[in-house]
């Protein structure tokens, strides 16, 4: 799958697979390995993840949980890129946000202009 993307000439993908991720990154794409945050369980299991396959690129959702997430990624992992995704539309939120993460992905196009 990511051979044919590249050959195609995306730059980088956004996937929940581990798999996929390193497929990506082997061919020279960049890849954005999504973090669900659904519960304490998951959480730790998805920091194992990350630190067992060197993930640098993380979106984490739903996004506003990254105010209680991010801090935990970043204290084992320092260089890792972080983005919130997921359930955030308004400015009061980004402004949140962009304490903890690098970035923001959202739908909400007013947004889109926000000065991060």
């Amino acid at each position: 799958m990511s051979l044919f993307l590249k050959k195609c000439g995306i730059d980088g993908i956004i996937t929940a697979k581990i798999r996929i991720s390193k497929q990506a990154i082997s061919l020279g794409m960049n890849s954005l390995l999504r973090f669900f945050a659904l519960d304490s369980r998951a959480v730790d299991k998805g920091i194992q993840q990350i630190l067992s396959n060197g993930v640098k690129n993380i979106e984490i959702l739903p996004g506003l949980v990254s105010t209680k997430v991010a801090p935990r990624i970043r204290a084992m992992v320092p260089d890792v890129n972080l983005v919130a995704a997921g359930l955030i539309d308004t400015s009061e939120e980004l402004d949140l946000l962009k304490k903890y993460v690098d970035g923001v992905s959202t739908s909400s196009t007013v947004l889109w202009r926000y000065k991060w």
